[in-house]
């Protein structure tokens, strides 16, 4: 799986997250900032195939209502 680096943004979020789950105060702070920002980039990624397939369904969506539209539009020629 390909996860893209995270945005300075996407870095600040699990931070600010973590800061409201008191992380800091615990022991392995450093590895439950690391869970946060993985789940962080797992979702993002999610999240961009989630909006391909979505780009995929509405083009198969228009060629097929033009296609319709060409073969009701030939039946009507004849």
């Amino acid at each position: 799986m390909n996860i893209s680096p995270l945005t300075h943004a996407e870095i600040e979020a699990a931070h600010a997250r973590a800061d409201q789950l008191q992380l800091h105060d615990m022991p392995d702070t450093a590895r439950q900032l690391e869970v946060i920002t993985w789940r962080a980039a797992e979702w993002r990624e999610h999240k961009r195939r989630a909006e391909w397939w979505d780009k995929v369904i509405l083009r198969a969506s228009v060629v097929g209502i033009v296609a319709i539209v060409v073969l009701l539009g030939a039946g009507v020629m004849r």
